[in-house]
């Protein structure tokens, strides 16, 4: 209420518009007079905008910023505190001047043949393998390094003797042969029959994984319904390729669940 008092009695003294301007121009003169006498002493100049932003007088802090850049154009606190924006090595006014800014970049390089990538220009072209982590390998091919370490694998599996069980994508030991004439099944650590193999890849996070001729039926069924599907699978193979006109690179994969639950 007091507050309010005081506001009303203004006018009375004076008009509102004169006893505005003057406390502006009574700040601004004290302002300039701080700013005048720490001259080119940017240490001083940054504490006195640090003093008046604590202050909350942003207005006044922006002004000492704008000098300390005057005298250091490149002073990066300087810069953020105004709102600037740095891209390119360069210090942009606004959002909408760094916009164009980009715009015009991003025209240019198109001409080019470049597209940017993170922090970089790259062919247009190579954005899409980059995008999903692929690498350049030293012929320039590209290659996904996701591929290329279970080749590894599999070349070391291979030169220590194992061999490769197509019924469950599984790669056999010497010593488990034994165990894989037993018709047992490895899941996690454990060599279980089949009931128990069933089990443990009904669940979605670890199906059954089976390798046929053109496809990989991986299933959350029992087995022997996923050797069922991989046998149709494969028939369609001829067709497919026909209808579509093209062979795959990799066999495809033929996702099956065990009931709508899991499909939902």
């Amino acid at each position: 209420m007091i507050a309010a008092l005081f506001l009303l009695a203004l006018p009375l003294s004076s008009s509102p518009s004169t006893a505005v301007f003057a406390i502006e121009q009574e700040d601004d003169a004290a302002v300039e007079a701080k700013i005048a006498a720490a001259g080119s002493d940017v240490a001083k100049l940054v504490e006195l905008a640090s003093g008046y932003t604590a202050a909350k007088d942003e207005g006044a802090a922006k002004r000492v910023y704008r000098k300390i850049l005057e005298l250091d154009p490149a002073h990066e606190a300087a810069h953020r505190a105004l709102g600037h924006r740095f891209y390119d090595n360069k210090w942009f006014d606004s959002f909408g001047e760094l916009a164009k800014y980009k715009r015009e970049e991003t025209a240019k390089m198109k001409a080019q043949g470049l597209a940017r990538f993170k922090d970089q220009w790259v062919p247009e072209a190579d954005v899409p393998f980059m995008s999903m982590g692929w690498v350049k390998d030293e012929k320039g091919a590209w290659f996904n390094p996701v591929d290329a370490a279970r080749e590894k694998q599999i070349a070391d599996w291979k030169a220590a003797g194992h061999q490769f069980r197509a019924d469950d994508n599984s790669w056999i030991a010497p010593t488990d042969v034994d165990k894989w004439i037993a018709l047992q099944w490895k899941c996690g650590d454990a060599w279980v029959d089949l009931t128990a193999a069933n089990e443990f890849h009904s669940k979605i996070e670890q199906p059954w994984k089976l390798v046929g001729q053109h496809f990989e039926v991986w299933t959350t069924c029992d087995w022997e319904g996923a050797n069922i599907a991989r046998w149709h699978a494969d028939q369609t193979q001829a067709e497919l390729r026909r209808l579509f006109g093209v062979q795959p690179s990799k066999k495809p994969h033929l996702f099956m669940l065990n009931s709508l639950e899991q499909y939902n």
